[in-house]
């Protein structure tokens, strides 16, 4: 019996093993239409940036070292990365790094009027690294935070919404059974 040679066709580190016509199979004739339909499907799509995130914004972290936590966001970097600030003196948050797609926003907005662009980004903690947290605030960071600070003091209870966690009990959002 003949040892028939088994070659693949690798798409997107997936192999596809092609028969031989000798087999008695025929090739279809949409076999390569198939192939590019599927090379297409499985490609990864771009990433695009949030656009619903608003300066001033009260947002959930849902990732990392202050998962559950209520911050104010502050700006969208570069690497599809979102610079935050919890305020430090209300939840001990400082400012720091995540991904855009770990905040969960909230409708709550604070009145800010802030100019971020002068934050040092190399100086801000990154959400997603284990490293240990320190306060290497710049003269920006604190003007920033007094901002926040200030800005928060002007929405009553503001201050204990921001400190409490982020929490969905398992009754939310369900239809109660008894009456």
């Amino acid at each position: 019996m003949a040892d028939l040679k088994k070659s693949y066709v690798t798409i997107n580190n997936r192999q596809i093993r092609v028969l031989p016509e000798r087999a008695g199979y025929y090739p279809a004739d949409d076999m390569p239409l198939y192939l590019q339909k599927l090379e297409e499907r499985n490609k990864p799509k771009e990433r695009e940036s949030r656009k619903d995130l608003v300066q001033g914004m009260v947002v959930v972290a849902l990732e990392g070292e202050f998962a559950a936590k209520r911050v104010v966001f502050l700006k969208q970097v570069d690497g599809f990365r979102a610079l935050c600030c919890g305020p430090e003196p209300i939840n001990k948050v400082p400012f720091f790094l995540i991904d855009e797609r770990f905040l969960l926003k909230t409708s709550t907005v604070l009145d800010l009027k802030v100019d971020c662009e002068n934050v040092d980004i190399n100086s801000v903690f990154e959400c997603n690294k284990d490293l240990e947290i320190t306060s290497n605030k710049t003269s920006n960071m604190v003007k920033i935070e007094e901002e926040v600070l200030k800005s928060v003091k002007k929405v009553k209870f503001m201050r204990c919404y921001l400190e409490t966690l982020f929490n969905i009990n398992e009754n939310d959002g369900k239809v109660p059974t008894t009456f």
